[in-house]
């Protein structure tokens, strides 16, 4: 009886898993179109290069706006030769990314199970996954070319499970090298992953000398890669000013609040309501598990994990802000957004039911509310 009872529990819970990625890819099937667009004709150029043995690293490499898509360029000319330019297959491999993420979400969080995962945990990792595959993100989902926003996730995500795990053997946290390196020339914003995994690597066992170390290797193999990214770059002319915050330091910060809580709120001034208070939420819990340590960062693994996660989603916010203020806060409620500041979202719940496994509440009581 006590084996049946567990079996439906699992099977009910493995369908819960897959009612997300299940909804988006009926979502892609039924909206996506196989129709290049804006961004995508740019790749026209790029695959004729390719057919006459023409293409070059260059034309890889090239800046497209701020961003070097070095990778996603990868990832689309292999899917235009394999589905004989069905853009509707970035939409899908978008899918692919994101069930990689979840997966790697799932690994960071039972970083500390001993066995069975607890209600709350498979709640919050539920949630998590209802989150990723959330349908708000629809302009990346149904538009291929996106798929560099999720590639980025992924990376950041990698790199933080190889650096948790890297525990027993701190040498091979430069193995997340390789997707911060991915990252970087996906997307601008990629550059981030390699400030945010800071704290996940602080967090590896060693003397104080061991972790300077591994913090200034870090930084500079980061100052390789941001030099190499600015290599021969040119800011968009049509770009806002940098300095709109000096002027307009109001207005920045509802930009920049505003654009963390959008993923949650898509209307009037509530957006920015949920990102101040997530963003106190996630400051706050930080400072509770710091705290807890006499600030020498010296806290478990998962915990440092969803430190990093949502600090990626700050820094993205902030420097996004900065480049982007200057358009209006209406810019700030982009589609496209959503899919970095979404992290912040992710790693506040599993911060907060870390919180309040650890300190004996009522679970199934607070959780239920919150979530």
């Amino acid at each position: 009886m006590y084996k049946s009872t567990n079996s439906k529990f699992n099977i009910a819970l493995l369908f819960a898993y897959l009612i997300p990625p299940a909804v988006t890819l009926s979502f892609i099937a039924i909206f996506s179109v196989n129709a290049p667009f804006w961004d995508q004709w740019s790749l026209v150029a790029l695959l004729e290069k390719i057919t006459t043995s023409k293409a070059s690293f260059v034309d890889f490499f090239a800046q497209h706006n701020e961003h070097r898509i070095l990778f996603p360029k990868v990832i689309y000319i292999g899917l235009a030769f394999f589905s004989k330019w069905d853009v509707r297959y970035e939409s899908y491999f978008s899918v692919f990314l994101v069930a990689i993420n979840s997966l790697v979400f799932y690994k960071i969080s039972t970083l500390n199970a001993k066995k069975n995962l607890s209600i709350s945990k498979h709640l919050t990792n539920i949630l998590t996954c209802v989150l990723l595959f959330s349908i708000v993100q629809y302009e990346n989902w149904l538009w291929g070319f996106q798929l560099a926003w999720f590639l980025v996730n992924t990376c950041l995500a990698i790199a933080v499970l190889i650096i948790s795990l890297s525990n027993n053997y701190p040498k091979r946290l430069y193995l997340a090298v390789i997707p911060c390196f991915i990252a970087s020339f996906s997307l601008a914003h990629g550059l981030l992953t390699w400030l945010a995994v800071i704290p996940s690597i602080v967090s590896i066992k060693g003397n104080a000398r061991q972790k300077k170390t591994r913090i200034t290797i870090w930084l500079l193999l980061f100052l390789i890669n941001f030099v190499a990214y600015f290599i021969n770059y040119h800011k968009p002319n049509h770009h806002p000013t940098t300095l709109f915050f000096l002027k307009n330091p109001l207005a920045t910060l509802h930009y920049f609040f505003t654009l963390l809580g959008t993923p949650l709120i898509y209307k009037a001034i509530l957006p920015t309501l949920a990102g101040i208070i997530f963003f106190g939420v996630f400051l706050l819990l930080t400072f509770h598990f710091v705290k807890k340590t006499n600030f020498t960062l010296n806290i478990n693994l998962e915990v440092a994990s969803w430190i990093s996660i949502g600090l990626f989603a700050i820094l993205f916010a902030l420097v996004t802000t900065l480049g982007r203020a200057g358009y209006g806060v209406g810019h700030a409620m982009s589609v496209k957004y959503i899919t970095s500041s979404i992290l912040l979202i992710i790693s506040t719940i599993h911060l907060l039911q870390i919180f309040l496994s650890n300190n004996n509440f009522i679970i199934g009581l607070l959780m239920g509310f919150f979530l």
